[in-house]
């Protein structure tokens, strides 16, 4: 029966398209867990979640410039990142990149770098994002962010720790090597086995034929199996 503000409590940062217009707003609370860390403008005519990468409007430059582009999540990460002096970073707005922001960051660069929390959802986003990524011929890195949850608290920590592990971002199949091999019991059949099921549809989408080779031949070795 009374009317308040949907962003009361939350730090508001406005939206723009990539020709630098403001088409929404973005809002990260400033309050305790339990509530949304993130509302949105509802969708519009002129804003379409799908359509926009927070960020890239001010650094699409040195996207170009640099040759690559770090995808993170939460509005802060692309102001805390250039702390460390690297503001080529976009943020989707939503769980993870869709096809019409892919085709966006076509016109700067080829290759990305996926820098998603470290939580189960950042994971889920990263696997979705990455299959996205494969079909329009990208290639893909991945930066380990250790034990912080998200760039933001790397940075926090010490931005000289987030410059680093851009630096060292590996290759997405190697990252995912890794990760899968954490979490499956390789040295039963049944660990091989879901070990196996969860990296061979990544594989399966590099093209170059020498590239695929390596991988069969690792993911051949460290289940000691064939690679037929």
């Amino acid at each position: 029966g009374r009317i308040y503000d949907k962003f009361r409590y939350r730090l508001v940062f406005p939206i723009k398209n990539v020709r630098g217009e403001v088409v929404g707003l973005s809002a990260r609370t400033l309050e305790k867990d339990g509530i949304p860390k993130y509302l949105n403008t509802s969708e519009t005519l002129v804003y379409k979640k799908s359509d926009i990468l927070y960020g890239l409007y001010e650094g699409k430059d040195e996207v170009r410039k640099r040759n690559f582009v770090i995808i993170a999540e939460g509005n802060v990460e692309p102001l805390s990142s250039r702390k460390s002096d690297i503001p080529n970073i976009v943020v989707p707005m939503g769980t993870a990149l869709t096809e019409n922001q892919i085709k966006m960051l076509k016109r700067y660069t080829d290759n990305i770098y996926f820098a998603f929390d470290t939580d189960s959802a950042g994971f889920k986003a990263l696997i979705r994002s990455v299959e996205i990524a494969y079909r329009f011929d990208f290639d893909i890195r991945a930066i380990n962010l250790g034990k912080f949850k998200d760039p933001d608290e790397m940075i926090t920590e010490n931005p000289t720790l987030w410059k680093n592990a851009v630096e060292d971002a590996v290759d997405i199949i190697d990252f995912l090597i890794n990760y899968f091999k954490s979490k499956f019991d390789i040295n039963s059949a049944i660990g091989k086995k879901n070990f196996i099921k969860n990296i061979q549809p990544f594989i399966a989408h590099v093209m170059d034929p020498v590239e695929k080779e390596h991988y069969i031949k690792k993911v051949s070795s460290i289940t000691n199996t064939s690679q037929e």
